[in-house]
């Protein structure tokens, strides 16, 4: 690509119903994230885990104030603008993936509604609730 020529375009356009489609996947699994960190809220202490497999799977209710594993912990806010900053861009280049089949714009949806679900634990709780626990051998 030379100075002046503009980014190729992949081939097919997005209907509406792609979009559509995505954004009812999102808003799916942002309810499901929201409703499961409330009912954990409500029924597990804070910093309490509840044994599904003794030894290998727990209920948790643990905040995480860092990305996956706890990496950057207490760096909350930068973590908020990156979520910010990724839900846009996976809009916004969600033609660059593929958008164009029905399993992508699923797995956009469900992607797009787990950031959306992270970034509000994350300004409305101060932290994500993590609560979900699988013992490493």
């Amino acid at each position: 690509m030379s100075l002046g020529e503009e980014d190729p375009k992949p081939e097919f356009q997005i209907d509406r119903t792609s979009t559509q489609r995505m954004f009812l996947l999102m808003g799916i699994v942002l309810l499901l994230d929201q409703f499961t960190k409330v009912v954990i809220s409500h029924t597990i202490p804070f910093n309490s885990s509840r044994d599904v497999i003794s030894g290998f799977f727990s209920i948790v209710h643990w905040g995480n104030t860092g990305a996956a594993w706890s990496l950057f912990h207490g760096k909350n806010f930068i973590l908020g603008c990156v979520g910010v900053f990724s839900l846009f861009a996976l809009y916004y280049f969600r033609y660059y993936f593929s958008f164009s089949s029905r399993l992508g714009q699923i797995a956009i949806g469900m992607v797009m509604g787990g950031i959306l679900g992270n970034l509000i634990d994350r300004f409305f709780r101060g932290h994500v609730v993590d609560f979900l626990y699988f013992f490493v051998i």
